[in-house]
């Protein structure tokens, strides 16, 4: 029995996941897009190319309207001081 244990124990992970695979598959429904509703548009931005290929966004905050870069693959958000100063801003540390 102890032998037996460390047999299966000792058996590569590939045929533990492949087993799973297996099993599990067939019990994942797929969605279907006749069962799915027509999308809808929740949002838009307008975007304004400039020379250098940077799309820019037209924002404005306490009356200020300035050009942005929208970054969609920054991980956070930040403001220039030209854009604090614009703005009227006045940061606060946190």
């Amino acid at each position: 029995m102890k032998n037996d244990i460390l047999r299966t124990l000792s058996r590569p992970l590939g045929i533990y996941v492949l087993i799973a695979v297996t099993v599990l598959v067939p019990l994942v429904q797929r969605a279907r897009a006749s069962e799915c509703k027509p999308l809808r548009q929740v949002a838009s931005v307008d975007l304004v190319p400039m020379p250098n290929g940077i799309r820019m966004v037209p924002v404005t905050i306490n009356g200020s309207q300035e050009k942005l870069v929208l970054a969609t693959a920054a991980g956070l958000s930040a403001l220039s001081e030209r854009a604090i100063s614009a703005f009227g801003l006045h940061p606060q540390s946190s």
